[in-house]
């Protein structure tokens, strides 16, 4: 767990240290140095061997205003805003996404296909995250 004013920190180290190639994935996190092959980044991130996916059908039973109440704690999912995912480590997956997925200059308004690559850090259907 990592205290919610730690995200921030967190995120820029991460951030302002990773580098891609062709082969590599290189980051610093926890003061501590990674330098990962793809394969390797996709094994830890429990992405299929061959990266493909049909995220509509991988996320098929995916109902937003639920996941969104697992979340965030609100049954209002119909303009759901990043500071309230409450958990820091999901709010920190959320913007990498964002960041590396689906950069955007403004606003900070989860999109439904945003929402469906957080569902397995959740583990499929189960929703037990607890506010931290």
């Amino acid at each position: 767990m990592i205290p919610e004013l730690g995200i921030e920190l967190l995120t820029q180290e991460f951030l302002c240290t990773l580098k891609a190639s062709q082969n590599w994935v290189t980051f610093r996190m926890f003061n501590l140095d990674f330098d990962l092959t793809w394969s390797t980044l996709n094994t830890a991130l429990d992405c299929d061997h061959d990266c493909s996916l049909d995220l509509n059908f991988a996320a098929h039973d995916f109902d937003k205003t639920r996941f969104w109440k697992a979340i965030s704690g609100s049954s209002d999912s119909s303009s759901p805003t990043t500071p309230k995912i409450y958990n820091p480590t999901l709010r920190f997956i959320y913007y990498w996404i964002i960041v590396t997925l689906f950069p955007r200059t403004k606003g900070f308004h989860l999109q439904d296909v945003e929402l469906k690559l957080l569902l397995p850090w959740l583990g499929r259907g189960k929703f037990h995250l607890q506010k931290c």
